[in-house]
């Protein structure tokens, strides 16, 4: 009794994960939509802390710009098929590890809280300025 209890639950509980797994798949783009929303604060954060140069940040912006541009092309249907969504995985992974590459290198622009070459906290770091400013003014 237990065994043929077990073979009417078993293909029961099959069909009904059915329905589950196919709404893993992503057909309108939600994912892609995440990830390009993840990409460009990932490129504007490094653009306010320093980390990305104008150069760099121009040309990520730029394949951010081409890639959102693939994704309304491919959308235009209203569906994502295998092939468009495999090609934009691998121009937003490409495009991430730009990313990941610019921010981690040693370029680096001055921002707007930028110290200088040293810190000198309080009134000392204007007078060594005035000192740095007066010795090379006269060359």
């Amino acid at each position: 009794m237990k065994y043929a209890k077990a073979l009417y639950i078993a293909p029961l509980f099959a069909l009904l994960s059915l329905p589950a797994m196919a709404g893993q798949r992503d057909h309108n783009g939600k994912h892609f939509l995440q990830r390009i929303d993840r990409q460009e604060h990932r490129i504007h954060q490094g653009v306010r802390t320093g980390d990305l140069t104008h150069r760099e940040a121009r040309r990520l912006n730029r394949n951010h710009h081409r890639i959102t541009g693939k994704f309304r092309q491919f959308k235009r249907d209203r569906r994502l098929v295998a092939w468009e969504r495999r090609r934009l995985e691998n121009m937003l992974d490409r495009n991430s590890r730009l990313i990941a590459r610019f921010r981690h290198n040693d370029q680096r622009r001055y921002t707007q809280h930028w110290q200088g070459p040293f810190v000198i906290h309080g009134g000392q770091q204007q007078e060594v300025w005035r000192v740095i400013l007066n010795r090379y003014a006269y060359r």
